[in-house]
């Protein structure tokens, strides 16, 4: 299954995940990583230009041979030349990268997706790829069910990358993987672990998650069950997706990725019925969930842990 991994980058740059309390690599480190990982079949890394450094340090240590994705910010608003723009920004990367092509590159914000500018920035991309610049072009996006239908209406994408584990669904139960797999568009998933959040005991878990208490009862009880540590059942859970192509995971050691490459090489055992426990009703807020489940949850970028 290592195969269908993709290294993803941002612990290189950045301190980054709701788990981490190592901080970033060194240097020495990320080489050692990135040797671990190819040995083991590994062959594509995941960056973009936000992740602080990351893109500096990939060159740094040498990424030749390395299929690379990285992801543009968002345009700015008073950018009058898309096209143009994107190309400073993708040629950067490259110099940054010491590499003279992107397996793909992909918008980082698919907010740009819904705004009146989204016919442009998608002609912009596929600029990207008719130039070389990069293999594919396509979006990272959020919510399946929210951002894919204003892609879809621009675009014919050659990567999406989106959210997709044990509490986030939607990629494949509504239907979206395999239709975006049939029209030749890639999928790349990432957040497994959700930031790390499934990972985490009761003793580590910040307080602000204990709304969902009962979600987190029966996650430990049927991993108890099943004797599977929980990046096992995740990561095994994302790997066991015929319409995935890749997962990306992030590591900030060579034991971590060691550990991970075991945890992936075997089966999955039939899920109990705790997802739909999971996913179905209403929020403890009252709030009714969509079909990724507590929206609250599945999203990072609504955590308030302070």
């Amino acid at each position: 299954m290592s195969g269908k991994l993709a290294l993803g980058t941002v612990q290189f740059g950045m301190a980054y995940g709701i788990a981490n309390t190592s901080g970033r690599p060194d240097r020495q480190v990320v080489a050692d990583i990135l040797a671990l990982a190819r040995g083991a079949g590994v062959d594509m890394l995941d960056t973009a230009i936000a992740y602080g450094d990351s893109e500096t340090v990939l060159g740094q240590v040498g990424v030749a041979g390395w299929n690379v994705v990285t992801k543009l910010p968002p345009v700015p608003l008073d950018t009058t030349d898309i096209t143009g723009w994107m190309e400073a920004q993708i040629t950067a990367s490259l110099t940054r990268l010491g590499l003279p092509q992107l397996y793909a590159v992909l918008l980082h914000s698919p907010d740009q997706m819904h705004s009146p500018r989204a016919a442009a920035i998608a002609r912009a991309l596929d600029s990207i790829a008719a130039r070389g610049l990069a293999g594919r072009v396509g979006v990272s996006i959020q919510h399946p069910d929210h951002d894919l239908p204003a892609v879809l209406r621009h675009m014919v994408p050659g990567l999406i990358q989106s959210p997709f584990n044990l509490l986030d669904r939607a990629l494949v139960t509504q239907g979206w993987a395999d239709r975006l797999q049939a029209m030749g568009c890639e999928v790349h998933t990432r957040s497994a672990f959700l930031q790390g959040l499934l990972l985490m005991d009761t003793a580590t878990r910040p307080a602000w998650f204990d709304r969902w208490a009962g979600h987190w009862q029966v996650w430990q009880a049927w991993r108890e069950q099943t004797g599977l540590r929980a990046p096992d059942a995740c990561l095994r859970y994302a790997l066991s997706q015929p319409a995935l192509d890749r997962c990306v995971v992030g590591v900030d050691s060579t034991a971590q990725l060691q550990d991970l490459l075991t945890a992936g090489a075997a089966p999955l055992p039939s899920l109990p019925d705790w997802p739909a426990q999971m996913q179905t009703g209403q929020t403890e807020t009252g709030q009714t969930q969509n079909s990724t489940g507590d929206i609250d949850l599945i999203t990072p970028s609504r955590w308030t842990l302070t």
